[in-house]
């Protein structure tokens, strides 16, 4: 029996380094991880007459994705702000780690105890969860597997039967693998990409033989095809 085997790993900190405008703006290296592996074997199953061969592939990656959902444009367009989050136009967000804005119903955040306050969580809720689905990075992985299984049988010299498997699958939650940042209408509207396929075939060739006799009985020669027709 005879076989192989190979790995190949690309990742963030050896084969996705950062360009020089994202180094001068301290953007950190995004995540990418590829692992590609896979064997193969093949050999006798019985000596001169079946053999078998199996290949095994496989390939791994981790890439979150950018979801832009071009019609909320607020977040760069402080007039539309109160329309799309019902946040006062030209207000100036905060930072991720500051208080909350007020939403446009209260011209001030209510105290924890006060009757509107749930109202404002709400509305604050809104506003978050708008931003966290259509500005977003998205977890990605993707999962591609195949399988390749082939037997050969020589039952004699002239007849000979393949049979071949050949399956593959393709996973991809948490986003299909596009382009990236990708423009769609939020993070929800980026669905999951599965692809499973099974392909199998059977070959067996024909093949005849014929002797070719002379007026004497004596063979002439031998050859595929039909005999002659005198």
């Amino acid at each position: 029996m005879h076989g192989d085997a190979f790995y190949y790993n690309r990742n963030s900190g050896v084969g996705n380094a950062d360009d020089a405008i994202d180094k001068a703006n301290r953007v950190p290296r995004p995540l990418d991880v590829l692992q590609q592996f896979g064997a193969d074997l093949g050999g006798p199953v019985i000596r001169n007459k079946a053999f078998f061969y199996f290949d095994y592939e496989q390939q791994r990656r981790k890439q979150p994705i950018s979801v832009i959902n071009s019609s909320y444009s607020a977040l760069s367009d402080p007039s539309n702000l109160f329309s799309n989050f019902g946040i006062p136009n030209g207000t100036t967000l905060p930072a991720p780690n500051s208080s909350y804005p007020v939403p446009g119903s209260f011209s001030t955040a209510p105290a924890p105890g006060d009757p509107n306050f749930p109202a404002y969580e709400q509305q604050v809720s809104n506003a978050l969860g708008a931003v966290d689905r259509n500005l977003v990075q998205r977890a990605r992985r993707a999962d591609n597997i195949s399988f390749f299984p082939k037997l050969d049988w020589q039952a004699t010299s002239a007849d000979h039967m393949t049979l071949v498997h050949n399956y593959s699958r393709f996973n991809s939650p948490g986003g299909e693998i596009t382009f990236n940042p990708v423009a769609t209408f939020g993070a929800e509207a980026l669905p999951n990409n599965f692809v499973r396929d099974h392909h199998a075939s059977v070959h067996r060739p024909a093949s005849r033989f014929c002797t070719v006799t002379g007026a004497d009985g004596h063979a002439l020669g031998e050859g595929s095809g039909d005999p002659a027709t005198p």
